[in-house]
Protein backbone atom coordinates (compact mmCIF):
# COMPACT_ATOMS: atom_id res chain seq x y z
CA UNK A 1 0.00 0.00 0.00
CA UNK A 2 2.64 2.12 1.08
CA UNK A 3 4.44 1.70 -2.35
CA UNK A 4 1.03 2.30 -4.05
CA UNK A 5 1.08 5.90 -2.29
CA UNK A 6 4.88 6.67 -2.76
CA UNK A 7 4.35 6.33 -6.80
CA UNK A 8 0.99 7.84 -7.17
CA UNK A 9 2.79 11.03 -4.92
CA UNK A 10 5.83 10.87 -7.60
CA UNK A 11 3.04 10.83 -10.61
CA UNK A 12 1.80 13.80 -9.26
CA UNK A 13 4.68 15.71 -8.81
CA UNK A 14 5.93 14.58 -12.46
CA UNK A 15 2.40 16.15 -13.84
CA UNK A 16 2.52 19.41 -11.57
CA UNK A 17 6.06 20.23 -12.40
CA UNK A 18 4.83 19.37 -16.21
CA UNK A 19 2.02 21.97 -15.75
CA UNK A 20 3.71 24.65 -14.36
CA UNK A 21 6.74 24.38 -17.19
CA UNK A 22 3.81 24.70 -19.43
CA UNK A 23 2.56 27.59 -17.70
CA UNK A 24 6.17 29.12 -17.41
CA UNK A 25 6.22 28.88 -20.92
CA UNK A 26 3.23 30.64 -21.87
CA UNK A 27 4.27 33.54 -18.94
CA UNK A 28 7.39 33.62 -21.45
CA UNK A 29 5.22 33.45 -24.94
CA UNK A 30 2.66 36.32 -23.57
CA UNK A 31 4.99 38.43 -21.40
CA UNK A 32 2.47 38.40 -18.63
CA UNK A 33 1.97 36.05 -16.16
CA UNK A 34 -0.41 33.06 -17.17
CA UNK A 35 -1.47 30.48 -14.64
CA UNK A 36 -3.72 27.56 -15.75
CA UNK A 37 -6.86 27.00 -13.09
CA UNK A 38 -6.59 23.31 -11.87
CA UNK A 39 -11.02 23.56 -12.97
CA UNK A 40 -9.90 24.36 -16.45
CA UNK A 41 -7.20 21.57 -16.45
CA UNK A 42 -9.66 18.90 -15.53
CA UNK A 43 -12.47 20.37 -17.55
CA UNK A 44 -10.16 19.82 -20.89
CA UNK A 45 -9.20 16.58 -19.86
CA UNK A 46 -12.53 14.89 -19.05
CA UNK A 47 -15.31 17.04 -18.97
CA UNK A 48 -17.65 14.14 -17.66
CA UNK A 49 -15.67 13.02 -14.64
CA UNK A 50 -16.01 16.93 -13.19
CA UNK A 51 -19.64 16.53 -13.51
CA UNK A 52 -19.83 13.36 -12.17
CA UNK A 53 -17.30 14.44 -9.04
CA UNK A 54 -20.42 17.56 -8.23
CA UNK A 55 -22.85 15.50 -8.41
CA UNK A 56 -21.04 13.16 -6.27
CA UNK A 57 -19.90 15.72 -3.88
CA UNK A 58 -23.42 17.42 -3.92
CA UNK A 59 -25.75 14.24 -3.80
CA UNK A 60 -23.39 12.32 -1.16
CA UNK A 61 -21.42 14.39 1.06
CA UNK A 62 -23.77 18.08 1.56
CA UNK A 63 -23.98 20.85 -1.07
CA UNK A 64 -21.96 23.37 0.75
CA UNK A 65 -19.32 21.95 0.21
CA UNK A 66 -18.70 21.96 -3.25
CA UNK A 67 -19.70 25.65 -4.12
CA UNK A 68 -17.61 27.28 -1.39
CA UNK A 69 -14.62 25.04 -0.70
CA UNK A 70 -13.96 22.38 -3.75
CA UNK A 71 -14.98 25.17 -6.41
CA UNK A 72 -12.19 27.70 -5.13
CA UNK A 73 -9.94 24.83 -5.26
CA UNK A 74 -10.30 24.61 -8.97
CA UNK A 75 -9.42 28.25 -9.68
CA UNK A 76 -6.10 27.29 -7.86
CA UNK A 77 -3.34 26.51 -10.16
CA UNK A 78 -2.80 22.77 -11.46
CA UNK A 79 0.48 22.80 -10.21
CA UNK A 80 -0.22 23.88 -6.92
CA UNK A 81 -2.91 21.20 -6.50
CA UNK A 82 -0.89 18.29 -8.20
CA UNK A 83 1.93 19.19 -6.26
CA UNK A 84 0.14 19.28 -2.84
CA UNK A 85 -1.58 16.28 -3.85
CA UNK A 86 1.71 14.43 -4.54
CA UNK A 87 3.61 15.34 -1.59
CA UNK A 88 0.56 14.61 0.62
CA UNK A 89 0.78 11.36 -0.64
CA UNK A 90 4.49 10.54 -0.94
CA UNK A 91 4.75 11.36 3.13
CA UNK A 92 1.76 9.58 3.87
CA UNK A 93 3.72 6.47 1.88
CA UNK A 94 7.09 7.41 3.04
CA UNK A 95 9.10 4.36 4.51
CA UNK A 96 9.65 5.26 8.52
CA UNK A 97 12.78 3.37 9.84
CA UNK A 98 13.03 2.41 13.48
CA UNK A 99 15.11 3.62 15.70
CA UNK A 100 16.90 2.21 18.49
CA UNK A 101 17.73 4.25 21.70
CA UNK A 102 19.71 2.86 24.38
CA UNK A 103 20.06 4.56 27.87
CA UNK A 104 22.58 3.83 30.45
Amino acid sequence: MKLILRTLGIILLLFATVTLVIDGTKTLSKGQLCVTPFGEQWLLFNRDSLRAAKKAVEDQIHPLLWDPIIATLLLWPSWVILGGLGILFYWIGRKRYKINLYAN
